[in-house]
């Protein structure tokens, strides 16, 4: 509904006249729809009959005055448009009448009453239609004036003498007349100020020409053979007709290029509502307007409807409805008392109802301004998470996959929804004001937003093309740090414009609501939701505290200003501890859904496995077939009968080995695997006997041959086995306590390391501070970790190597936290920057020293920690990690391909497991 108005009937409208017609139709017809949305369409199913048999008689009347005004009319293209559009007008009234009736048999249709509405449209679109045609021709009246005075202008110019010359200035002045005369009443009837400024001017222009034209007309006759004269001519006529040109494009033209809903139009609007219903006398309220006014501001408001909640929705909805069903009783009231005492009785009945209905103003507004900023926190709470996510997809090896575009593509029209979001957010904040530089900043932080919005899709083009090039990414991350920044001024813009109080009120229930939300994740055990909950939570603090901070600063109250800012940081410092007790929850969620994790992917190993073996022993059948043909082509008996025990003895030992291997997947104990690679080794041996024999003997086939040294090739499925294996365990390695906290170090480093560079999300000096402090505070559970391995360390030089490098952990974050500390009261000071962060380079080389450390201690042995100790988790993390560590190296020691120089050849790609996650140093120190 909205959109019909907002988009199609607004834009149409250029002239006041057009305006006092269509806007009580408009309003009516908002009012009609909200009472079939409402359902109280039912109940006035009569009175909706009524109103339909004078719709239908109304529109048929103005049919008939339009058809006679242009067969009276002498433009051909007024009677050939106005037929059609007559024609449209009458159909559309007996539409509307043919929808109430139905309405009134089956009131409880809901498709009678969408097509009562959209008949309704149609009548609205009619009366316009008719309207347009006839101010086009009024248009075509301005323009065949403004012909005919450049005809005589042409005249003027051609006259060789003074006679002619007074000759052709009559008929110019008469043409000049005209034009002015049409164009001055257009221009009062515009409704674009631009557009009417514009006429204003070029009719002053040419009111201004006429001396100065004959003077320089009677100068160039007298003086033939004067340059200066006929320049001045030139000119003068070149003025004048341009002059005229642009008047004519202007009358044409739909919009001086402005919107004619420029923003701080809904405040306007509504103080200009409740102006209106200030004066102490309403008798001319009908005439003055207010239908205009009260149309554009119920439209916005259904704007701004339509994109809330719909608990929010359902309130403006309603108090839109009630101030036009007030407006609407008005009206009638108005439209049915015609003599003077009639409206004195009028105004005494009707006082109440226009206090309620300005009571009633006052409550939409205040539904609206609430809907706007419960839209406000919705969007801006996670501003750049979209163009993160983009970013961090983008960074990726995406080279693999077939089409990039495929992974980004859905990532971008997130990204480019969110961002439509936010500018719409922005327009209706920006409504709500009326200081032109408030509005015009907002603008400017839209535009922005909006360029680099539109430079994304053609960078994703270009990564797709240079996949392996990181000219493309580099590009995208500039534009994702200025995108950053912009967001930022696009908020501080709007903050000028929105109450702080209200905001924060709106905030802290908004924050209230995400707090039992996170809550209710928690106790049904859902990662992703909490995770999601506690982003919000964190984003409305965030939010919350730069929205007080930069109240602060527009404040020159001192005491106010210290005390809210002690205010401010106690918030920021409780952030940091949400977010510490985030982390801490997180991790622990994690640990205790590890097992569940680890059960499943060992189910689903052991269902590989067996789905393995039967196919290798199925082969291994084939191929022991295969030899036992061969072996008829054995002349030699006793070779014969060498090669048929080698042969049976080879599908033995096959069913020994995967037994073993079966029961070691089982078990998930690696202590038998030393003796399965011998059973193993010796199954490769026998099976290169048999080979080699076969390829002795003349009268076999070289193609069978082929195939029985294929099919004796050392198993894949031993490798597959251990592959699958640990495949299984390393969910729980990889998601361990250990890796994910020294992950986030890194992680935290590296955005410090790109502070440096004016770059990455930390945008601030507390941000930094808090930063390097979040460091400290994770390094403690490393330090923890390493200390449980020092303890159960059977090995003294293992032992001392961990204290050792635990005191210097101990030593650098004493050391980091004392720079922080001073690094927090030394603003702006850049040495101070790479102090701390070098500092924390230290520490993160440190840990990972650390880690490999008891890396080695675990190879040396570590001895039983007591039951139900505080070690206990971290040494059994230890012995996971050792029984990956030899299924690696057992997997890689079954490869039997081997280099130009014998050598065995191993997977480059297949990392050996690890404590100590891969972190690209040289990211860290450049």
């Amino acid at each position: 509904m909205a959109s019909v108005f907002e988009h199609t009937v607004h834009d149409l409208i250029k002239t006041t006249s057009i305006e006092r017609v269509v806007a009580p139709i408009a309003t009516r017809l908002c009012h009609l729809i909200l009472m079939c949305e409402n359902g109280e369409a039912i109940e006035h199913a009569d009175g909706l009959e009524r109103a339909a048999e004078d719709v239908e008689e109304a529109t048929r009347r103005m049919a008939d005055v339009a058809s006679r005004l242009s067969v009276e009319s002498n433009d051909d293209v007024t009677k050939k448009e106005m037929e059609p559009a007559v024609v449209s007008l009458k159909a559309c009234g007996q539409r509307v009448l043919l929808a109430a009736l139905k309405l009134r048999i089956q009131p409880h249709e809901a498709e009678l009453r969408e097509e009562l509405i959209a008949s309704t449209q149609n009548v609205l679109l009619g009366v316009l239609k008719v309207l347009l045609v006839e101010d086009d021709a009024a248009v075509r009246k301005i323009i065949t004036a403004a012909h005919w005075l450049m005809d005589s202008l042409s005249q003027l110019e051609a006259a060789p003498n003074i006679p002619l010359l007074l000759n052709a200035f009559q008929g110019f002045s008469d043409a000049l007349l005209m034009l002015n005369e049409l164009a001055w009443k257009r221009a009062k009837d515009l409704r674009d100020t631009g557009q009417q400024e514009s006429v204003f001017c070029s009719l002053e222009t040419l009111n201004r020409s006429i001396s100065m034209l004959y003077n320089a007309m009677n100068s160039s006759i007298k003086h033939p053979q004067s340059t200066e004269a006929q320049a001045a001519k030139k000119y003068i006529l070149d003025q004048v007709a341009s002059t005229i040109r642009d008047l004519v494009s202007t009358l044409k033209s739909n919009s001086s290029g402005k919107s004619l809903s420029q923003k701080g139009s809904y405040r306007m609007k509504l103080d200009g509502l409740i102006k209106l219903l200030d004066l102490p006398h309403h008798t001319h309220l009908i005439d003055s307007g207010f239908d205009s006014l009260l149309r554009d501001l119920i439209i916005h408001c259904m704007v701004v409807a339509n994109s809330s909640h719909k608990n929010i929705k359902r309130i403006v909805v309603d108090d839109c409805r009630r101030v036009l069903q007030l407006w609407s009783e008005i009206s009638q009231d108005t439209n049915t008392k015609n003599c003077p005492s009639d409206h004195e009785q009028m105004q005494h009945n009707n006082g109440d109802k226009y206090f309620s209905l300005k009571k009633q103003l006052q409550k939409l507004d205040c539904s609206v301004v609430k809907a706007i900023l419960y839209q406000l926190l919705d969007v801006f709470v996670a501003a750049t998470v979209a163009f993160d996510d983009l970013m961090n997809a983008a960074g990726q090896p995406l080279y693999s996959h077939p089409d990039v575009l495929d992974v980004l593509n859905p990532l971008f029209t997130t990204f480019v929804s969110h961002t439509d979001k936010m500018i719409q957010v922005a327009g209706f904040i920006s409504s709500l004001s009326t200081n032109a530089k408030h509005v015009e900043n907002v603008e400017n932080s839209t535009a922005s937003l909006q360029r680099l919005k539109n430079n994304v899709k053609p960078l994703l083009l270009e990564i797709k093309e240079h996949c392996e090039c990181a000219r493309p990414l580099k590009k995208l991350e500039n534009l994702h740090q200025q995108w950053v920044e912009e967001t930022s001024h696009f908020i501080d813009a709007l903050s000028y414009i929105v109450d702080v109080k209200e905001f924060i009120g709106l905030a802290a229930e908004e924050m209230k609501n995400q707090r039992y939300n996170c809550d209710r994740a928690l106790n049904i055990k859902s990662p992703i939701q909490f995770n999601k909950h506690t982003a919000n939570l964190i984003g409305c603090m965030n939010l919350v505290a730069q929205a007080v901070r930069r109240h602060i600063n527009k404040n020159n109250n001192p005491i106010f200003r210290n005390g809210l800012l002690v205010l401010v940081k106690q918030v920021e410092a409780s952030i940091d501890n949400v977010r510490a007790s985030i982390r801490d929850i997180s991790t622990k969620q994690v640990l205790a859904t590890a097992g569940n994790g680890c059960i499943e992917n060992r189910e689903a190993a052991q269902l590989e496995f067996d789905k393995c073996a039967q196919s290798l022993i199925g082969d291994m059948k084939a191929v022991s077939q295969k030899v036992q043909d061969c072996l008829n082509y054995v002349r030699d008996p006793r070779v014969r009968a060498v090669l048929r025990f080698t042969n049976e003895h080879l599908l033995c030992q096959m069913s020994g080995i995967v037994s073993r291997a079966r029961k070691m997947v089982d078990s998930q104990n690696t202590c038998d695997l030393p003796d399965l690679e011998i059973h193993m080794q010796c199954w490769s041996a026998n099976a290169h006997f048999l080979v080699v024999e076969l390829n002795k003997v003349e009268g076999i086939h070289p193609g069978m041959k082929q195939q029985v040294r294929l099919g004796l090739q050392e198993p894949s499925f031993i490798y597959t086995s251990l592959r699958l294996k640990r495949e299984m365990d390393k969910f729980s390695v990889h998601n361990n306590q250990v890796v994910q906290v020294t992950e986030a170090i890194a992680e935290k480093i590296y955005h410090m390391v790109q502070y440096l560079r004016k770059k990455g999300p930390i945008q601030g000096k507390e941000a930094f501070v808090s930063t390097a402090k979040d460091v400290i505070s994770s390094c403690q559970r490393v330090t923890q970790f390493i200390g449980f391995v020092t303890e159960h360390c059977l090995d003294q030089q293992c032992t001392d190597e961990l204290l050792r490098i635990t005191e210097r952990i101990y030593t650098t974050t004493k050391q980091l936290t004392i720079i922080s500390s001073v690094n927090a009261v030394t603003p702006g000071c850049r040495s101070s920057d790479e102090i701390l962060v070098k500092n924390a380079q230290n520490l993160l080389h440190i840990i990972l020293q650390g880690i490999r450390a008891a890396e080695a201690a675990c190879i040396k042995g570590l001895k039983q920690p007591e039951p139900n100790s505080e070690g206990t988790e971290a040494v059994a993390l230890c012995f996971q990690w050792r029984q990956n560590l030899m299924i690696h190296r057992a997997q890689q020691n079954s490869s039997l391909e081997t280099d130009d120089l014998g050598l065995r050849k191993i997977c480059p790609h297949e990392a050996a497991p690890s404590l100590a996650p891969v972190i690209p140093m040289q990211e860290f120190y450049r």
